[in-house]
């Protein structure tokens, strides 16, 4: 039969194991199972961590990290308050060195030290079974992977979400003041890794009342816990609304159907409809049980498990709503920004195959969604980079003559090749960009999108040879800008070289010799 979801304690204090074990069921103990997948987690973080050339976003992060102090500081406070906790790491970090492995190790520890802290928090809410298979399923998660090998903010947001939910629950079970002043101190530093970290604190207070009268719940003290937590991270909030309006939520999507649903095909594990059925199935199964199980209110008084199940569905499905209403108005629905979300598809995952019946329909689900995650973890591995401008200035490096001029359209493209050209002499002392006009290492957080006419001309009228680097994606505005040199080059200019690659494209134009 299935494990029932009532046979937790109902009081506080951590879940023990429920349910039959057989001599073959987890002849490994699931500590070790978790130990193991900590393990596995900081491999695949590492495995490959500089294999991809640095990306827009990428680029961006170490432009505005290698800035001297007081640019950095004006840029963070006036414009790029998001993600300030992780800007500020990558700081110093950056002047150890700025190779690509090195400037993503902070989001690999911090992604790999997620997959312990989800199986504390498992264990606290279910039992060291199902925290141990979540602590799996989250290392193998391959959307988690791609942002624990990025140098953006997103890993370090997700483990502090972890690590906050895991102190809350502590507190809420215990009522110690140790664990409450965890819970605040981590909490406090959420909001200043990602604004989204404010929806993580709106699920915690949500489960706080879905906790119920029946268990003990110090309501008076997680009262203040959220008032000091306001107070301590409303910084955050005076910053962004204070500061320019350009900045980390330029260019993101709304909310859509389609988007809607992607977002969880992602948190799943990135693996593609496969995965978000079994996602959806077993989180359904889930869904039903455990809602049987609590209708009709009698009165409502959750177990241990209970409550633990109505967390992670709170935690899943409040910050898309949440930001799916906000989006017509301040467009914010980017995938990547539900990272934290991870931990808990994780989590649910875990309930669902733990939830079956024992033997065969557990070990098959349990096969076939491991399956699926590891499949979804190769598929990152091979996925190319999003902007190959490593590629790209290697190409324009082997080749450069004194004078060459270089157009990045859009703009922005210049901050990954920024970072290239910086350790490349030939490009440093041969080639000067003249879109947008800046100096290499000169960090622009900020310029008009599109050139004049006049502008345009003026940057190529003088020039033997122009590179142009033409990012995929573009916007109608963006091809009209391309548009707009390729005709002035064409009155003195021939194309000479095109080079297509990952999310780039390189083109030379020279003028005739006489």
């Amino acid at each position: 039969m299935a494990r029932s979801f009532t046979d937790a304690p109902a009081a506080g204090g951590r879940a023990r194991p429920v349910g039959p074990r057989g001599p073959g069921d987890w002849p490994v103990a699931p500590r070790t199972v978790a130990v193991l997948a900590t393990l596995l987690a900081g491999a695949l973080t590492l495995f490959h961590l500089g294999h991809k050339s640095l990306w827009l976003d990428e680029g961006y992060s170490l432009g505005h990290a290698r800035a001297p102090w007081a640019e950095f500081w004006t840029v963070l406070t006036e414009r790029e308050a998001n993600g300030a906790l992780h800007a500020l790491v990558l700081f110093p970090w950056i002047r150890i060195s700025d190779a690509e492995w090195w400037v993503r190790l902070p989001s690999a520890v911090a992604a790999t030290a997620a997959v312990p802290l989800l199986y504390l928090l498992l264990r606290r809410l279910f039992d060291d079974r199902v925290g141990a298979l979540g602590a799996v399923l989250l290392a193998l998660n391959g959307f988690q992977l791609q942002f624990a090998q990025e140098a953006r903010t997103y890993a370090l947001t997700m483990a502090l979400a972890t690590a906050s939910t895991l102190c809350f629950v502590a507190f809420v079970q215990d009522g110690r003041r140790g664990q409450w002043w965890a819970w605040v101190a981590t909490s406090a530093l959420l909001p200043y890794a990602h604004l989204f970290g404010w929806l993580v604190l709106g699920v915690q207070a949500a489960a706080a009342l879905l906790r119920g009268g029946g268990l003990r719940r110090p309501a008076r003290r997680l009262v203040a816990g959220f008032a000091a937590i306001a107070v301590v991270a409303g910084a955050v909030l005076v910053l962004i609304a204070v500061g320019a309006r350009e900045g980390q939520a330029e260019g993101i999507p709304t909310v859509s159907p389609v988007r809607f649903v992607g977002v969880y095909a992602r948190v799943a594990g990135n693996g593609g409809v496969a995965l978000l059925l079994a996602f959806l199935a077993l989180g359904g199964y889930v869904a039903v049980t455990v809602g049987r199980e609590l209708w009709p209110p009698r009165p409502y008084r959750p177990t241990e498990r209970q409550w633990g199940t109505l967390l992670l569905f709170a935690w899943l499905l409040l910050p898309p709503l949440a930001i799916g209403l906000v989006s017509p108005v301040i467009p914010l629905f980017g995938a990547r920004y539900f990272v934290i979300l991870a931990p808990p598809a994780a989590g649910l995952l875990a309930v669902g195959v733990s939830s079956l019946p024992p033997r065969w329909p557990r070990r098959i689900a349990a096969v076939v969604v491991v399956g699926l995650l590891v499949a979804s973890t190769l598929g990152w591995y091979l996925r190319p980079p999003a902007d190959d401008a490593r590629a790209a200035a290697r190409a324009i490096s082997s080749q450069v003559e004194p004078g060459d001029a270089i157009v990045f359209l859009p703009w922005f493209g210049v901050f990954p090749f920024d970072a290239y050209a910086q350790r490349d002499p030939r490009i440093e002392q041969s080639l000067d960009a003249v879109w947008p006009p800046t100096g290499w290492g000169e960090f622009l957080p900020d310029h008009r999108d599109h050139p004049s006419p006049t502008e345009v001309e003026r940057a190529v009228a003088d020039r033997d040879r122009v590179w142009l680097v033409l990012r995929d994606g573009r916007d109608a505005e963006s091809d009209r800008d391309v548009d707009a040199f390729v005709e002035a080059l064409s009155r003195g200019h021939v194309e000479a070289e095109r080079l297509d690659l990952d999310g780039l494209e390189v083109r030379r134009y020279d003028r005739p010799t006489p």
